[in-house]
């Protein structure tokens, strides 16, 4: 992996391997491809993004239920999230159950473009930035 510069991202229980930038990138996606055949044979769950292959533990875990727990008991009543990748819906959707639980009050579900993002992130999210310095404006317009 190191040859064909892939990067090995340690995220705890989940190890991301990353071949954005790598010089022969078609080279690099089949080697994590073979990874990912080998992974899920030994039982690992595996998710791909915009050029990263997540490897995770068989139990419940995506970022809707990081979302969850972060939120745990908080008195917060409002959240914002933005997201550019498939991982991402998850956490979109997070929010849409728990304003519709009656656990938050408001939501702002936040998609930043991009060429490699998946179709699906306009129809979850409330609005598209450009980039992520559009996102930072966006919270120093709201934060007023």
């Amino acid at each position: 992996l190191e040859r064909a510069a892939i990067r090995v991202e340690d995220k705890g229980p989940i190890v991301a391997l990353h071949w954005r930038g790598a010089v022969e990138e078609k080279e690099a996606e089949r080697l994590v491809e073979g990874v990912a055949t080998i992974a899920r044979k030994q039982g690992l769950v595996v998710h791909l993004g915009r050029k990263v292959l997540e490897l995770r533990p068989a139990v419940p875990l995506d970022k809707g239920i990081a979302i969850e727990a972060l939120l745990g008991e908080s008195p917060a009543r409002m959240a914002l999230y933005a997201g550019d990748d498939r991982t991402d819906l998850d956490g979109f959707a997070t929010l849409v159950r728990l304003r519709d639980q009656g656990r938050l009050d408001h939501i702002v579900r936040v998609g930043v473009r991009s060429p490699e993002g998946p179709a699906e992130l306009a129809g979850a999210t409330d609005v598209l930035v450009a980039d992520p310095g559009e996102v930072v404006e966006l919270l120093e317009a709201m934060a007023g």
